[in-house]
């Protein structure tokens, strides 16, 4: 896949896409400006190693090379420490993942800690497609959500859900999804 119009790359910040320096400032970089500027964020193939939360504000669309290509992934030497995870926080309305995976590093499960991969809180209208997540305690969690779409993603090894519509989270779906070795529910709805 190459870059869609109207997109700013994350190495135009700094990314290297190796798997070895930290990636977090530029991809944080990259959505204020994307942001600032009405522009997708598009991230080259490449592995993007992230050491802290990303921020996904009202308006941003994050856009990969496919979820074979792209890959977030975490540092295992900071998985003990939840705020330092690989988690996207979805905030705001008209949001738009596409097309990555997220692979996390975590290897024990203590719920008391937030959960990583990607989480949802009073978000409104966005998409989550063909995203690949693994090694999170959750793959994808949102509360007090409206009108969210996660099509086509594929989780994997989570320590609890799979996928979470939690507290209030309403007129939302989920399609041609599937998880596997979850330690909890695949697909849970309490709303």
């Amino acid at each position: 896949m190459t870059a869609p119009d109207n997109s700013l790359s994350v190495t135009q910040f700094g990314a290297g896409g190796a798997g070895v320096t930290d990636d977090t400032k530029a991809l944080r970089d990259c959505i204020v400006e994307a942001k600032k500027s009405g522009k997708i964020v598009w991230v080259p193939a490449g592995v993007y190693k992230l050491t802290g939360d990303i921020i996904v504000p009202s308006g941003v669309t994050i856009q990969g090379a496919g979820m074979w290509h792209t890959t977030f992934e975490g540092d295992p030497e900071l998985y003990g420490q939840p705020d330092r995870r690989v988690r996207f926080k979805l905030t705001g309305t008209d949001l738009h993942l596409a097309d990555f995976a997220i692979v996390g590093k975590l290897n024990y499960r203590n719920d008391s800690e937030q959960n990583d991969g990607i989480f949802g809180a009073g978000c409104t209208n966005a998409t989550v497609s063909r995203i690949w997540v693994e090694h999170t305690k959750v793959g994808m969690w949102f509360y007090v959500c409206n009108g969210i779409v996660i099509d086509g993603c594929r989780l994997r090894d989570t320590l609890a859900d799979g996928i979470n519509f939690c507290v209030d989270t309403r007129n939302s779906t989920v399609e041609n999804c599937t998880t596997r070795n979850t330690g909890d529910d695949c697909f849970a709805m309490w709303p």
